[in-house]
């Protein structure tokens, strides 16, 4: 991870100046809970709804200093919690 960094960063910021940002995401399935269907509901398509709820995850990462901020995670599908 901080060669990816280090290269990020040369090719982004090739000369130091303001900073350079890195946006990344993922999602998770989480477990099928009522409360977590409520909280992250379940997607559909033209088969269904599915059964699994999913989390999408976003981190903020800072490429000057290598730190990432804090990670941010809203459900995929449906009204923020």
């Amino acid at each position: 991870m901080a060669e990816l960094v280090l290269r990020l960063r040369e090719m982004l910021n090739p000369e130091g100046g303001r900073p350079s940002y890195l946006l990344d995401g993922s999602s998770l399935e989480l477990e099928a809970t009522p409360s977590l269907r409520k909280a992250y509901p379940p997607g559909e398509n033209q088969h269904g709804r599915a059964h699994w709820p999913v989390l999408r995850i976003i981190v903020f990462h800072e490429l000057e200093r290598d730190w990432p901020r804090s990670p941010t995670g809203d459900p995929c599908t449906g009204p923020r919690p």
